[in-house]
């Protein structure tokens, strides 16, 4: 398992090597939180070659946790704090405890997302990685998070991995529909989809 991006320690060296060298592993489970799809790339370049040829990788995780916790910080844009009554001056990561606090609207939730260039320029990240790892000819199966499961007993700060940027649907931050369902989040249950229909022989499936 690897969360960061490549330092090529000599424990990760070890770890190829113990993979390789056991035939009753059929492989490795990459776990690749990175911030870029050029990082899961170099990550990618770096477990695969030492694997013997006909060992595969599954991805039990991956996210973008770690790009979205450095915007935590950043000041909201004026439009969105004027329409929703927000001070000058307020934090991404205010605004989603406020939303885990007392869920907002999907309009809400949707207008804080969309106004934040630095999330809406991932739009495509599900995409993206599925092709990136498909593109190896090595993927055994992937898995993404369905669905927010932040603890309630602890304060949203700047200082917490947002997993629940990630998530497929905003069954936290956003009133549940009519019927009681969970609605979808913004872009990935779109992106989702997609990944799924471009996918030949491999899965996503929920893990988290």
């Amino acid at each position: 398992m690897i969360d960061a991006s490549p330092a090529f320690s000599s424990s990760s060296a070890r770890w190829r090597c113990q993979i390789a060298s056991r035939p009753a592993l059929s492989g490795a489970d990459l776990h690749l939180h990175l911030p870029t799809i050029e990082a899961n790339q170099a990550m990618l370049g770096y477990a695969l070659p030492k694997l013997r040829l006909n060992q595969q990788f599954v991805s039990t995780e991956f996210s973008l946790v770690q790009y979205w916790k450095q915007h935590l910080n950043d000041v909201i844009p004026a439009p969105f704090d004027q329409r929703y009554g927000f001070p000058k001056g307020t934090r991404v990561y205010h605004v989603i405890a406020a939303a885990l606090a007392r869920p907002f609207s999907l309009e809400e939730w949707r207008d804080f997302l969309d106004g934040e260039p630095w999330y809406t320029s991932r739009r495509d990240y599900l995409v993206n990685v599925m092709a990136l790892y498909r593109s190896t000819g090595r993927l055994a199966v992937a898995t993404y998070g369905m669905q927010q499961t932040y603890a309630g007993n602890r304060p949203f700060t700047a200082e917490t991995d947002p997993w629940i940027l990630n998530s497929v649907f905003a069954n936290q931050t956003v009133r549940p529909n009519p019927d009681g369902s969970a609605r979808e989040n913004v872009p990935w249950a779109e992106d989702f989809r997609a990944a799924v229909s471009a996918g030949r022989g491999a899965a996503l499936s929920n893990l988290r």
